[in-house]
This record gives C-alpha cells, sequence and structure tokens, in this order.
C-alpha cells in the first residue's frame, strides 16, 4: 500500500482499503504507515506522531496524547503481531505503544537525521536507518553493516528487514539498493525520487516507491497496476 504526505491511502494486492486519513483530523503532514499481519488493517503516522488506524488495526495511542511535543517523527513500525508499534523521530527517539517494547534510542546522541526503523521478524528488536547511510541496531536486530559514504549518491530513504533471512536492505533516494542480506534482486533503472522501501511477503523480494507513485520491485515482488498518485511519502506490505 501507498500513502501519501496528505493522508491519502492507496492499497493493491491483498491489502484491503479501509479508509484515508480525514483532511480535518491532520494537523501535519503524514510521514509512515505500517500494515497488519495479513493485510487487513493499517496505521498511518504524521510528523506530529498523531496516529490513524484503520481496519483490524487498534489505535494504542499516539504522543499528542502523551503531550509530547515532537514534530519530527519520521517512521513507524509494527510488531509481528500487530499488538503495538514504535514510532521514532529524526533524533533517533523512539516511541513504544501497545506491546511495542523500547530496546533503545539515540535520544541525547546529537543524531538529527534518522529517516526510518524496522523492527526485527519476532519484534525483539529494531533497526534504526540515517540518511547518510549509517544503521543503529537494538534489541536483537544484527549489525551488519550500513551504507558506504563513497558510493552513496543520495542520501538514505528506507529501511527494512527480510523477515526471512534475518538481512536488510537500505534504499536510497536514487534508486540504489543496498543489500545486508543473502538475497539480492536486479530492478529496472530508476531516475530517482525514491521514497521508501518494503519487503514482499515472501521475503523474497522487495518494492521500491517513487514519490509520483510509480513502484519498482525486485525478486517475486509483484507490481500491480496503479492510478496516477502524487505526493507518495510510504510504502507498506503485510
Amino acid at each position: 500500500m501507498l500513502t501519501t504526505s496528505t493522508g491519502q491511502v492507496s492499497t493493491f494486492g491483498d491489502v484491503k482499503f479501509h479508509g484515508s486519513v480525514p483532511r480535518k483530523a491532520l494537523f501535519a503532514r503524514v510521514v509512515g504507515v505500517a500494515v497488519t499481519p495479513g493485510g487487513d488493517g493499517y496505521w498511518v503516522v504524521d510528523a506530529e506522531g498523531g496516529v490513524f488506524s484503520f481496519g483490524n488495526a487498534r489505535f494504542l495511542g499516539s504522543l499528542p496524547g502523551r503531550r509530547a511535543n515532537v514534530s519530527d517523527v519520521v517512521g513507524m513500525a509494527s510488531t509481528a503481531r500487530g499488538d503495538g508499534y514504535w514510532l521514532v523521530a529524526a533524533n533517533g527517539a523512539v516511541f513504544c505503544f501497545g506491546k511495542a517494547q523500547l530496546f533503545g534510542s539515540l535520544r541525547g546522541a546529537g543524531v538529527d537525521d534518522i529517516v526510518a526503523i524496522a523492527a526485527t521478524g519476532d519484534a525483539k528488536g529494531y533497526y534504526l536507518a540515517g540518511s547518510d547511510g549509517r544503521v543503529y541496531s537494538f534489541g536483537d536486530a544484527h549489525y551488519q553493516g550500513g551504507a558506504n559514504s563513497s558510493v552513496l549518491k543520495a542520501r538514505v530513504v528506507s529501511i527494512t528487514v527480510n523477515w526471512l533471512t534475518g538481512g536488510y536492505w537500505l534504499a536510497g533516494a536514487s534508486g540504489s539498493v543496498f543489500s545486508f542480506d543473502t538475497a539480492t534482486f536486479p530492478i529496472p533503472a530508476i531516475s530517482g525520487g525514491i521514497v521508501g522501501l518494503a519487503t514482499s511477503c515472501s521475503g523474497n523480494g522487495y518494492y521500491l516507491a517513487r514519490g509520483d507513485g510509480e513502484v519498482f520491485s525486485g525478486g517475486d515482488a509483484n507490481v500491480y497496476r496503479r492510478g496516477a498518485i502524487s505526493q507518495i511519502v510510504a510504502i507498506s506490505s503485510p
């Protein structure tokens, strides 16, 4: 599924559509999305940490409800059972809701370029990715390296975990994919503008989303027919 900065949700394949964020309820731009196991629901998060739930996704709290003064949330990840989720801010602060546990954060570490969070398959750890290609691991997340700055042609925009092998991939805005996994998949040439990366349901492929709604795939990831969409900010799969 894809979501725009204004909260419009578009679903494809087995992920069912359960609604988009009402414009009147949105006070900041949308920055991330996470799908529940099985694809019967999803959460959408905005830059202030406001969480919107749809389908069987349970609302478990948000940052405005905690009276947290945060305006730079950049992403979210859900637990394997869909009974909790994490939010991450650009400074590496991690916020937990439901049964999602805190395994550490970068708050106070002088970091200000975190762009994404990805949970491990058993939800006992997570990775944070910086725009400079650095990867930070917490809990049972196994650090396997980051993008080499000498070959990084554009900022890193996303990280996703291959739950099948435990490895992970980083995506650059240029369309480059950096593999820290036993599996690598070729993708078509991309002219840039990438905003998100998601693992296929099988773990044997991935999707790359561009800001104009175009989706590229590698491995066994199937690209479904898309309409004209703009201002895409995130992509997710069950």
